[in-house]
């Protein structure tokens, strides 16, 4: 696996990833936006965390191995979430939908964190049976769990 922290280093593009097929986890932490097309040759991830605010596009579509999500929500720019079948442990920072129909094709889910979210309900949880727990932090909208 390879951590990448762009606070403290000067990077403009990741795209030099797009090489490293063979990794299995990564981590992206710090500020700037960043084309995230080299996800696209990484299909043998397991575990992948994006901590980075931005606006561009993340295309999960090839990521059907990926059992293990952290992932700093972009509302309509996160694509391909419903191919990563295998998914049991997401975790939703900054999660900007109003309830959980965006992720309710990750039936395989047990574990669900959500640190921060604009969240009304739980509607679309429903559908995650196999879930065994679920942490919700800072849900300052959330008004019903039915």
């Amino acid at each position: 696996g390879i951590k990448i922290n762009t606070r403290w280093e000067d990077i403009t593009d990741l795209n030099f990833l797009s090489e490293y097929d063979f990794l299995e986890s990564l981590e992206i932490v710090g500020s700037g936006d960043f084309d995230f097309s080299f996800l696209l040759y990484l299909k043998k991830l397991k575990r992948l965390s994006i901590s980075i605010a931005g606006n561009d596009r993340i295309d999960l579509s090839n990521q059907i191995n990926l059992e293990s999500l952290s992932i700093q929500w972009r509302a309509g720019k996160i694509l391909g979430l419903d191919k990563c079948i295998k998914i049991t442990s997401l975790c939703l920072v900054n999660y900007s939908e109003k309830d959980f129909y965006p992720i309710s094709s990750l039936v395989l889910l047990e574990d669900l964190k959500v640190k921060t979210a604009l969240i009304n309900n739980c509607l679309g949880i429903e559908k995650l049976t196999k879930l065994k727990s679920i942490l919700l932090s800072n849900c300052k909208k959330l008004s019903s769990l039915n």
